[in-house]
């Protein structure tokens, strides 16, 4: 009887948890049918994409940490729509589909067994319930946006292909924030399981994922630019399809993810994870420059400054490390020194050129080497350096005059004795005392003069004697640097630091508001774009009154237009000449001798066309081709028109070594049946064919058509692309697979595409109502981890470092209508929400 009277109370207590798995495990069996049904429709490969899902999900599922991992790392990756046709979904969707599945199919499992959840105090509670609420709330006014999206084109229509005009366009912008959401419970499960592990594992996958993002861009500067050509009119993208109509997905995502590189580089303890983050550094500087994106030159400061000042805040309350009223006269000296090289590097650059500026900056960073060992240097040491000084500059004038090169030569023997001479006295001794012996120190410093003087030679040696006149007065400025230093630390407190990793990172600094310097010195692209901001300025503002009248009604002022309907409000509600192209893939009945219905494409030429550059072109991957290339198709028109074929070498907006041929097309008239189909065939020609480039650096070969004559309207059919084997080149070129393998771009025009600002976008999709729900989620979260109660935790300041920086690049651009951006946007909002403050021994670093 006990017993009996017992069972009763033990499912009741058990009830929650059985109630837990079954949510949960439902939830994982819905996104397994999702992850299949994506899979299986895969237009490459759907054997390989089911495949790969089943092993992310079986590591999801296995470790919780994959999850954080491989999501970052994979968003840059994921997004294979030139190859594979697909706009609405892409590889990234699979992505976090299959890891939600592993990771709820084990907590649901876990719910089943009844195991403890752990519980840390300080880092969960009810303090962030109340914004559960907003979130529900924003989570409707995203769902009505996507709804009305779909009645505003028309109805809801389901095609694996649609374009950005059709109704899938709004379901391709909304889901950002439901995976956001769906990632959001299995990072509080992984936060409260082990929050320290779950904090380091997010962070590092943010930084893998900005590391292949900018390896990504340095392929594409290597392959089609050089890595130091900054006036050529090129703009990095990666491998952020979702810019083949411009936008600026590479310029927020640096913007989101730089944040945690710099904290990773802040809290790295071991000498091989600071080289390999301070790397990553570097690499993502050059990235970032290569943009040549004002906002992102406006936003990473602004993001990197607040990261760098709340991670230093967070420091300054930890027992184990400086306070910042410690460290505040040690940033004096190294501030200075970088204001200097910024204004030799302006004063030298122009006549000296990269090689004179890489000569300056090895000048300095040997300095700072040789700085804090100046501190109670004798007078016979200082006259021994002069000797060894003469020594030096005769050695490297002798090497200048008598060598076909060698000032690079003479710099390069000067730098490694100097180098190897400081290594010598040991890079953590002091000097005082005479701990540093006078057999040593003397010579460095002599042969440091020598640097200086070969830098001259250099100079002279890239841009003759005006040059050599011009650094000249930076060497010279270079000694009184080093003299006043060497007084200066006789009196000082020691104030300059000592360990080489503050000084790598001062130098680091340098290196890169030099390259900034060289960027827009040596760069007429990027003096040309900041020459023209009032004229861009102005025409954003007409390009948002043009959005703002496509507003018809007060629903959308309040409710909005609806998901992803911008670029088709302004086709029709915008003026007329400025209308770009389209393209439809239109169903009719068979045509003569085919026993199925035929499919087609409808090409629509825009009234703005101005150049080449501005056709929509519809294009494809092709094989490296084989001698000379002809194209044959079938073509309806009711006017004449002008197609435009053309074979090049190209990333995703921005054409070399092409050969192409433009074709009259006159219409075909049938007695009975009006316009009809014809065979047109043309032998496409140019200077340079195009090869692929090298085996280190492979150009992409992409086939591209577009119509060339404005206002009008051509039916495309049956398509083929023949090199000299008779290979057809050309993937689906029935089009009988829809729109598989081909992708459409618009090289230059791109304002039509976009409403040019993240608070104008998010207006204009979800009204009023959205956009105050989204501010208000926006803020709450940057206030949280800025100056609010998630402030410790130490994911804190790279969190508000990220989103300052995109609400920065947001204010010109859109942003999230790029679905894999918004999402990680959206994902940190939800993070920055819900941290908790966390205990001291949380904040210590790896």
């Amino acid at each position: 009887m006990r017993v009996i009277q017992q069972r009763p109370q033990a499912i009741k207590e058990h009830w929650p948890s059985f109630f837990s798995a079954f949510f949960l495990c439902l939830i994982a069996l819905v996104c397994l049918a999702m992850t299949c049904g994506l899979a299986l429709h895969h237009p490459i490969s759907p054997f390989w994409s089911l495949l790969v899902m089943v092993a992310l999900l079986c590591l999801s599922a296995w470790q919780s940490r994959f999850v954080w991992w491989l999501a970052p790392a994979l968003l840059p990756l994921a997004g294979l729509a030139p190859w594979t046709g697909w706009i609405t979904f892409d590889e990234f969707d699979l992505v976090v589909l299959a890891l939600a599945t592993g990771a709820y199919a084990r907590l649901g499992l876990a719910a089943l067994r009844g195991t403890p959840k752990p519980h840390h105090d300080g880092l969960h509670g009810g303090g962030y319930a109340m914004f559960v609420p907003a979130v529900l709330f924003f989570s409707a006014s995203v769902l009505v946006a996507m709804f009305r999206g779909f009645e505003d084109a028309g109805g809801f229509s389901f095609s694996w292909f649609q374009g950005y005009h059709e109704p899938l366009n709004s379901l391709r912008l909304a889901k950002s924030f439901f995976l956001a959401l769906l990632l959001w419970p299995v990072w509080q499960a992984a936060h409260r399981e082990a929050p320290i592990k779950a904090s380091n594992q997010i962070s590092a996958g943010l930084v893998v994922g900005l590391t292949a993002a900018c390896l990504a861009a340095l392929w594409e500067r290597l392959a089609f630019t050089g890595l130091l050509n900054f006036s050529t009119d090129y703009r990095t993208t990666a491998l952020f399809w979702e810019m083949h109509v411009g936008g600026a997905a590479l310029d927020g995502f640096l913007a989101l993810t730089v944040p945690f590189a710099l904290r990773e580089l802040l809290v790295a303890r071991s000498p091989l994870r600071w080289a390999v983050q301070a790397g990553v550094v570097a690499l993502a500087a050059y990235t970032c420059l290569t943009t040549f994106s004002r906002g992102v030159y406006l936003a990473l400061p602004v993001g990197l400054l607040v990261c760098w000042f709340l991670q230093r805040k967070q420091a300054a309350t930890s027992q184990t490390t400086a306070t910042l009223k410690n460290v505040a006269p040690r940033l004096w000296p190294r501030l200075g020194l970088i204001l200097f090289v910024v204004l030799a590097a302006v004063w030298m650059f122009p006549f000296s050129g990269y090689r004179g500026l890489l000569a300056l900056l090895g000048a300095v960073g040997l300095l700072m080497l040789l700085a804090p060992r100046l501190r109670g240097l004798s007078k016979s040491q200082w006259r021994w350096a002069g000797i060894w000084g003469l020594i030096a500059s005769g050695v490297s004038t002798l090497m200048f005059l008598g060598l076909g090169k060698g000032a690079y030569f003479a710099y390069g023997l000067m730098a490694c004795v100097t180098a190897g001479l400081l290594v010598a006295t040991g890079l953590k001794k002091t000097s005082p005392g005479g701990a540093v012996s006078l057999a040593q120190l003397s010579p460095a410093l002599g042969s440091w003069f020598g640097v200086v003087l070969s830098m001259v030679w250099i100079a002279w040696h890239w841009g003759d004697s005006p040059a050599a006149l011009n650094s000249i007065w930076v060497a010279m400025a270079l000694l009184v640097l080093l003299a006043l230093a060497g007084s200066w630390l006789q009196s000082a407190n020691n104030p300059w630091p000592l360990d080489l990793r503050s000084q790598l990172g001062t130098l680091g600094v340098m290196t890169l508001l030099a390259g900034t310097v060289a960027v827009f010195v040596g760069g007429a692209y990027m003096g040309g774009r900041f020459s023209t901001g009032q004229q861009d300025i102005n025409g954003r503002l007409e390009h948002w009154q043009l959005a703002l009248r496509a507003l018809t009604d007060p629903t959308d002022t309040l409710l909005g237009k609806g998901h992803g309907r911008f670029p088709a409000s302004l086709y029709f509600a915008g003026p007329k000449n400025e209308r770009v192209g389209d393209y439809r893939l239109v169903e009719e009945l068979a045509r003569d001798n085919e026993p199925r219905a035929n499919r087609f494409v409808r090409l629509s030429a825009g009234n703005h066309i101005m150049g080449w550059g501005q056709l929509l072109r519809l294009s494809q991957h092709i094989e490296v081709p084989q001698g000379a290339l002809n194209v044959a198709l079938d073509v309806r028109t009711r006017d004449p028109v002008v197609l435009y074929f053309e074979v090049c070498e190209k990333h995703l907006l921005y054409s070399v070594n092409c050969v192409g041929k433009k074709t009259e097309v006159k219409p075909a008239v049938d007695d009975s049946r009006g316009s009809t189909w014809q065979r047109v065939s043309t032998d496409l020609v140019g200077d340079t064919q195009p090869n692929g480039g090298t085996w280190y650096t492979p150009r992409n070969i992409v086939f591209s058509f577009a119509l060339e004559t404005g206002g009008k309207v051509v039916d495309i059919d049956q398509i083929s692309l023949q090199d000299q084997r008779g290979t057809d080149l050309l993937l689906n070129g029935d089009f009988s697979q829809e729109l598989r393998a081909w992708l459409f771009s618009s090289d230059r025009h791109h304002m039509p595409w976009h409403i040019k600002s993240m608070f104008m976008h998010v207006f204009f999709d979800q009204g009023l109502v959205g956009l105050t729900l989204w501010l208000s989620l926006s803020v709450a979260a940057l206030w949280r981890v800025s100056i609010g109660s998630a402030r410790q935790h130490p994911l804190a300041p790279p969190i508000a470092g990220a989103l300052l920086g995109f609400a920065v690049v947001g204010l010109f651009d859109s942003l999230l209508d790029v679905p894999r951006l918004g999402m990680l946007f959206y994902l940190l909002v939800l993070l920055g929400l819900t941290l908790r403050p966390a205990p001291p021994s949380i904040t210590e670093s790896k």
